[in-house]
C-alpha cells in the first residue's frame, strides 16, 4: 500500500509534463520525438524507437497473458495449454479492433471503461469490511515490516499499471484542438485511474491481511461475490482486451512513423483509406505471437515480464522529463517538476538490478542503426562530378 500510495504521487509531475508535451508535439512520431528533442540528435530518436519497439514486444504479450489466465478461469480450463490459445485470442482481437479503425477502437474503449468502473465498484462494495481492513492495516503499524528495498521493488512493479502516456503521445497527431484537449484527457484519466486502482488496492490489501490468496495473474477471481463471478470475469476479460487495444495501437503507430521516417522500410508507412497502419498492424501481431511462445515454452513469469516492461518506460520517462525542460523553458517551477520526477525514477530504476541492461542495450542497437543508415545515406550522395553531369 505506500508502494501504491508512492506511485500516484510520483505520477502527478508526469501527467503535467506529458501533457505540456503532448500539447507542443502533435505528432505521430511521440515520445521519440520527445528524444531527438532531448539529445538535439536524430539517432536519440531512433533508440527511443528501438527501446519502445522492444518494450511493447514484451508488455503487450504480458498484458494478453493476464487475460488469458482470466479466461482460462472464466470457462473452468487448466493454465496450460489454454492460457497459451486464450492469450492469442486476445491478441488477434485486438489487432483486428485496430484494424477496423479508431472509431471502433474508441467506442471499445469507452465500453470497457465503464466497465472497469463497474467492476471495481462492485468488488469494493461487496467487500466493505475488506476495505476497511486494508485502511486499518496501514495506519496500525505503518512502516512496520516495509523495507525501503521492498518498497521500491514494489512501487517498480506497480508502475505498470499507470503505462499510458507514451501510448496516447503516438495518437496526438488526431487530437482535435490539442492545445485544450491533451492537457484535459491526462489529467481527468490519471484522476479516475487513480480513485479507482487506491479503492481496489486497499481492498486486495485487506484481503490479504484477512488470509485471502489474491496472487498470480487471476488474483481478483477470488474477490468476485457468488453468483457475479463468470458475469465479473466478463468485464475483466473486456477490459484486458480494451486494455491491449491501446497498447497495441501505440506500438502499430510507432512501427508506422519507424516507417515513415526511414528507421524501418518504407512499407510499413502504408495506411488504409481511413489512415490505419495495417501492415504495422499484421506485422507486430506475428511478433507478439513468437513472443508469447517463447515465454510459455521457457515457462516465464508474468510479473518478470511486467518488471521489464516497467524499467524500460521509466527509462523513456527519464527521456521525457529531459525534453520538457529543454522545450518549456527553465523557470523555477519546471526545474523542481523535474529535480523530483528524476528523483523518482532513479531510485526505482535501483530495484530492477541487472534487468537494466536490457534497455541499454535497445538503446545502443539504436544508435548503431542510426548511423548505419546514416553511412548509406552519405554514401547514396552524388559526387560533385556526378552533379554537374
Amino acid at each position: 500500500m505506500f508502494s501504491w500510495i508512492l506511485v500516484v504521487v510520483a505520477m502527478l509531475p508526469m501527467v503535467y509534463i506529458f501533457g505540456r508535451l503532448g500539447r507542443r508535439y502533435t505528432t505521430a512520431a511521440g515520445l521519440t520525438r520527445y528524444a531527438e528533442v532531448e539529445v538535439g540528435r536524430e539517432w536519440a530518436s531512433d533508440s527511443a524507437s528501438i527501446l519502445l519497439w522492444g518494450t511493447y514486444c514484451i508488455g503487450i504479450p504480458a498484458l494478453a497473458w493476464i487475460g488469458g489466465a482470466y479466461v482460462c478461469e472464466l470457462v473452468g480450463l487448466s493454465q496450460r495449454p489454454w492460457a497459451l490459445v486464450s492469450t492469442g485470442v486476445i491478441l488477434v482481437v485486438s489487432t483486428v479492433v485496430n484494424l477496423l479503425g479508431a472509431r471502433i477502437t474508441s467506442l471499445v474503449n469507452t465500453v470497457s471503461l465503464w466497465m472497469i468502473g463497474a467492476l471495481i465498484v462492485v468488488i469494493v462494495a461487496s467487500h466493505p469490511d475488506l476495505l476497511g481492513a486494508g485502511v486499518t492495516a496501514l495506519f496500525d503499524a505503518p512502516g512496520e515490516g516495509v523495507g525501503l528495498r521492498s518498497l521500491v521493488v514494489g512501487s517498480g512493479l506497480i508502475v505498470w499499471a499507470f503505462l499510458g502516456w507514451e501510448n496516447m503521445s503516438f495518437s496526438a497527431e488526431e487530437f482535435e484542438d490539442p492545445e485544450r484537449n491533451i492537457p484535459r484527457v491526462y489529467w481527468l484519466s490519471f484522476a479516475l485511474v487513480a480513485f479507482m486502482y487506491l479503492a481496489l488496492a486497499f481492498t486486495v490489501n485487506g484481503a490479504q491481511v484477512r488470509g485471502t490468496s489474491i496472487s498470480g495473474a487471476s488474483g481478483l477471481v477470488a474477490l468476485l461475490p457468488g453468483g457475479l463471478g463468470a458475469g465479473l470475469l466478463v468485464f475483466i476479460i473486456v477490459a484486458i482486451v480494451a486494455n491491449a487495444n491501446s497498447w497495441v495501437l501505440g506500438a502499430s503507430r510507432l512501427t508506422y512513423s519507424a516507417g515513415r521516417s526511414g528507421l524501418l522500410p518504407n512499407w510499413f508507412a502504408r495506411t488504409t483509406r481511413t489512415g490505419t497502419p495495417d501492415r504495422a498492424l499484421v506485422c507486430m501481431l506475428v511478433v507478439y505471437g513468437i513472443v508469447i511462445l517463447l515465454a510459455w515454452l521457457f515457462d516465464s513469469r508474468v510479473d518478470a515480464l511486467v518488471g521489464i516492461v516497467s524499467q524500460d518506460f521509466i527509462v523513456l520517462y527519464v527521456v521525457s522529463i529531459i525534453a520538457f525542460l529543454r522545450s518549456e523553458g527553465r523557470s523555477a517551477l519546471n526545474i523542481g517538476i523535474c529535480v523530483a520526477s528524476l528523483a523518482v525514477c532513479a531510485i526505482l530504476l535501483t530495484g530492477f538490478d541487472w534487468w537494466v541492461l536490457y534497455p541499454a542495450v535497445l538503446i545502443a542497437l539504436g544508435a548503431a542503426i542510426h548511423a548505419r543508415r546514416t553511412r548509406r545515406a552519405s554514401l547514396r550522395q552524388p559526387t560533385v562530378n556526378e552533379k554537374e553531369q
